[in-house]
């Protein structure tokens, strides 16, 4: 079976869960927390993907760890994937339910890369902006990069604006570089 159709039918089965139980806010504060939690330690990727690793001892380090931290219902599903032996998935088990939820809520995805970091007040405007064209409300991850110069790149979903110095600098490179 398809990796990314388990992933699908475990994060649904959540999804629907979360919805019966009037949960689902909780249940993707939850989610987020863990996913920042594989982002960033390199230890709990291994102990979540290494087969080798019983899942009695698995089980109990999940419980150490987020014992009193997470809904019951979140350590009762990372139990069962456990059980099952699917709790490599978890990472794309996450990535799909907070898209079920985005859509759910009618929330989208942002990125906002730019030369220099704004406030929170500038960021809060494109927020209400990107609402007022798109009626969507948006959740809008920041992000610097000195390499463009000025400016800034918007990324939502596939869309792209790229309103950077350095991206205006390669647009004009390629336009004389084809008139050659």
């Amino acid at each position: 079976m398809n990796d990314s159709i388990i992933a699908r039918r475990y994060a649904k089965a959540l999804f629907k869960l979360g919805l019966e139980r009037k949960n689902l806010e909780a249940y993707t504060a939850n989610l987020k927390r863990i996913q920042q939690i594989i982002k960033q330690d390199e230890d709990f990727r291994f102990l979540i993907d290494n087969p080798v690793i019983a899942a009695s001892k698995k089980k109990s380090i999940f419980k150490s760890l987020f014992e009193g931290k997470l809904h019951d219902d979140i350590t009762g599903f990372f139990n069962l994937l456990i059980e099952k032996g699917r709790e490599e998935y978890l990472a794309e088990i996450i990535r799909v339910f907070i898209g079920f939820y985005q859509d759910y809520a009618n929330i989208q995805k942002v990125e906002f890369t730019s030369a220099i970091e704004f406030d929170q007040a500038f960021i809060q405007k494109i927020g209400d902006l990107l609402k007022e064209k798109t009626g969507k409300t948006s959740e809008i991850e920041t992000y610097t990069d000195q390499k463009l110069i000025g400016g800034f790149v918007l990324r939502i979903g596939d869309q792209q604006l790229d309103n950077s110095v350095s991206g205006q600098l390669r647009a004009i490179k390629n336009q004389l570089s084809n008139k050659n």
